[in-house]
């Protein structure tokens, strides 16, 4: 489901069209796999191109690319140690779960951390109070300032506590129905097509199920009535209408809608989970495998070390800063725990201000809407674009239409290999006031 929808992510809202063939081979092997969700050969096909398609649709601003690509990471070494190894298929999941696990708890963390700043703490300019607004009805229309405070410390409130119920055994199912609920939640805004993000941590919060309590799942009464009904025609046919209905809305930008259709799948999973996704006593979890303990533990490092590279002076763009209002560009920081300028690194520190994109789209789009661009940005843009000119103003100097050939000394100081700047790269600048979120 994360596939599809992550398909028409960017059929929809990046407006990707016609589609690339890596994009339409994962939205074949993702139907494929929902009808024959047992077939390993469709799965690892799906996790190819997948793969295949991260590397080749980079660099992209959303988040949930991110993820997914530390969710590969994690698959892949699972895969070859359970290859070089002679290990049955179900070793991959095995070896696997705890990257999964530590992936989301990840982002978790820096969905509350990167938020606490001065510009996310306050109703004029936070996010919250943005994605709100552009909830579904009647939702979207309970409006007051206590409704904007109660958006903004919900926000910690909310997923503080999920990542405390997760990390208990105990309460663990808590943790995993009321993630699932959150994002859900969140999915029914406007504001962005975040169906496809809903989707991805539903499946990591499914990762945090021991092996007994997917046992008790499995060979439960609930299961066993939803497959025979779920054979049906009709059923199927149902389905195919809700998946073709959820696209057609978010073809017309109606994302929220699209993630209704949701809905009724998400709803059986949380039922499930709660009736027999609980511990109860006796319960004997699998032990897992110092590979899993190593893949584990190298891929949420990796994860974490990645949200962090803002407050060093690296990279903003898919580092967990969605709709936080953090802001670390220009030699400043809105961050109330690092309230002093990033560093050691100062990639951040050179913010240009486009006056003239001259007919770039990409460089237009940052000057339509008043957005600035840090220079290492532009620099890789202009040699993405050996023909485009643009004037700009950077630290009191003006630069009037120029160009790759004009900057080669820059460029040639400051920029890392193609293959480096799909996955450094920036989010853009916004310094102008009333803050618009990000």
């Amino acid at each position: 489901m994360f596939s599809l929808f992550h398909v028409f992510n960017y059929l929809f809202e990046y407006a990707v069209a016609p589609l690339q063939l890596d994009l339409l081979g994962i939205f074949v092997a993702a139907l494929v796999l929902l009808l024959r969700p047992g077939s390993t050969r469709a799965l690892f096909f799906l996790v190819l191109i997948s793969t295949i398609s991260t590397v080749m649709q980079a660099p992209i601003q959303s988040n949930h690319t991110m993820l997914r690509s530390m969710v590969l990471i994690g698959y892949w070494l699972s895969f070859f140690h359970a290859a070089i190894r002679a290990q049955p298929v179900s070793e991959i999941f095995a070896n696997f779960i705890l990257a999964g696990r530590g992936s989301l708890l990840v982002m978790y963390f820096y969905g509350i951390f990167h938020k606490i700043n001065t510009e996310f703490l306050n109703p004029e300019t936070s996010c919250a109070a943005s994605l709100w607004d552009e909830m579904l009805p009647p939702i979207s229309w309970v409006q007051s300032v206590f409704v904007d405070y109660a958006a903004i410390y919900g926000t910690f409130i909310v997923e503080g506590a999920m990542v405390l119920a997760l990390l208990n055994p105990r309460t663990r199912h808590w943790g995993m129905v009321g993630g699932i609920c959150f994002h859900m939640f969140l999915a029914l805004s406007n504001f962005a097509a975040y169906v496809s993000f809903t989707t991805l941590a539903i499946s990591l919060h499914i990762l945090f199920l021991s092996g007994s309590q997917i046992d008790r799942i499995m060979s439960g009464p609930d299961l066993k009535w939803l497959k025979t009904r779920a054979r049906q025609p009709v059923n199927k046919l149902s389905f195919l209408i809700l998946l073709f209905v959820g696209g057609y809305a978010m073809s017309n930008g109606h994302y929220n809608v699209g993630s209704l259709c949701l809905l009724p799948i998400v709803f059986t999973v949380c039922v499930l989970i709660i009736r027999h996704g609980h511990e109860i006593k006796g319960d004997e979890s699998r032990s897992h495998s110092k590979a899993a303990y190593v893949i584990g533990t190298f891929v949420t490092a990796l994860y974490f070390l990645n949200g962090a590279l803002p407050y060093l002076g690296l990279k903003t763009a898919q580092t967990v800063a969605m709709f936080s209002n953090l802001q670390l560009e220009g030699g400043a920081s809105n961050h109330l725990v690092f309230p002093n300028a990033p560093g050691p690194f100062t990639y951040l520190d050179d913010v240009a201000i486009i006056t003239d994109p001259h007919d770039d789209p990409i460089i237009g789009g940052y000057h339509v809407v008043d957005y600035r661009m840090v220079y290492y940005d532009l620099l890789a843009r202009l040699v993405a674009a050996p023909d485009a000119r643009v004037s700009f103003t950077m630290n009191g100097q003006s630069y009037e239409n120029v160009g790759a050939a004009d900057l080669s000394d820059d460029i040639n100081q400051t920029l890392h290999s193609p293959f480096v700047r799909k996955w450094f790269h920036f989010r853009p600048v916004v310094f102008h006031q009333p803050e618009t979120c990000l």
